[in-house]
């Protein structure tokens, strides 16, 4: 769950973006943590108590398998597809993160002004 809170840095960076940030951001985090907590408790919590395997068999890819033997092939398939754009919306807020630190960075004119072209 620890890799899952990552990025969480990534908004600060595009707060001149957003509307009244010190009114909104604190309420989108909020709420943030609450989904983010409540969507990896719950299924945890359900998929430990509805299997009963020993913890030496909790590695890697090991939820998906609880999926598998709860729900069948379907749900094996939903919590991997669940994981891979998991880490594809990691994989674009370090991206627009880095973008926007490199369109201030060339306004300030610290590098080539091609990086400050919107």
């Amino acid at each position: 769950m620890f890799w899952n809170l990552n990025y969480w840095d990534k908004a600060s960076t595009l707060a001149g973006e957003v509307e009244n940030p010190s009114k909104t951001f604190p309420k989108a985090l909020f709420g943030a943590v609450v989904l983010v907590v409540g969507s990896y408790l719950i299924p945890l919590l359900a998929g430990t108590g509805a299997v009963n395997t020993p913890t030496s068999d909790w590695s890697d890819g090991f939820f998906a398998e609880v999926g598998f033997l709860i729900g069948g092939a379907w749900l094996r398939w939903w919590i991997q597809a669940a994981a891979a754009m998991s880490n594809m919306g990691l994989f674009e807020a370090e991206m627009s993160s880095d973008a926007f630190q490199l369109l201030g960075m060339s306004e300030m004119g610290m590098l080539p002004t091609i990086f400050a072209q919107r």
